[in-house]
């Protein structure tokens, strides 16, 4: 009976420290080596690829930034990417869904 009374103890300790630890991001990884499609607008390059969008700066290659489903894509398989006549960027997935950047840097998905 001590065994078990020394067992459920632990078991107890353990679930509520475990459940005091505070919550951790999670961090996604994509392959962005296939380049499915580019567009450019002023020094910045846009490239579709299978593991989301990419923006590099021509003036810097190094300064990257990847966009993926967890930055509010509608897909990470992205098949082409444009920007319109009024500046704002697109891109589509092989899902079907078309992802419209807004101003504020948010996207809207459109699914088809």
């Amino acid at each position: 009976m001590k065994q078990l009374a020394q067992f459920v103890l632990f078991v107890l300790s353990f679930a509520s420290s475990a459940h005091a630890q505070p919550l951790r991001e999670w961090t996604n990884y994509t392959d962005v080596n296939d380049v499915n499609a580019i567009t450019s607008k002023g020094d910045t390059l846009w490239l579709a690829t299978n593991g989301g969008l990419v923006r590099i700066l021509q003036t810097d290659l190094t300064n990257e930034v990847r966009l993926t489903n967890a930055d509010g894509l509608g897909d990470n398989q992205l098949r082409f990417v444009t920007i319109d006549s009024n500046g704002v960027l697109w891109c589509g997935g092989e899902n079907g869904r078309l992802s419209r950047r807004r101003h504020d840097h948010s996207w809207t998905v459109y699914p088809f």
